[in-house]
């Protein structure tokens, strides 16, 4: 999976869309993760550090490299705990997104 299809997969998981994904991790203009999603450009380190800002519990080591977990919880992350809580309680399908995974964070 490229780093476009993980990004992909993140911006799918909480229920965004690219723009409002990129407004939320404070860039100008979406046009780097549009750019990112077609594959014309890596996920720079300064975007990596906004999404990290705005997303504690995504593991961004996966959203680089496709190593490890998506999010952070499931190694015992505990700035994450209380996402990891809220898994145990709520399981792991998805109402909203109908995934069998864990929830999407609208369904936490």
């Amino acid at each position: 999976m490229s780093q476009a299809e993980r990004l992909k997969k993140v911006i799918n998981s909480l229920l965004e869309t690219p723009h409002s994904f990129a407004m939320g991790i404070k860039l100008p203009t979406a046009a780097t993760i549009y750019d990112i999603l077609k594959g014309k450009r890596q996920i720079s380190r300064a975007v990596l550090r906004k999404i990290k800002e705005a997303y504690p519990e995504l593991n961004t080591e996966w959203l680089l490299t496709g190593e490890g977990e998506v999010y952070l919880w499931k190694r015992g992350f505990p700035e994450a705990e209380t996402l990891k809580e809220k898994e145990e309680k709520y399981g792991n399908d998805c109402s909203l997104c109908n995934e069998q995974t864990t929830p999407c964070t609208p369904c936490i």
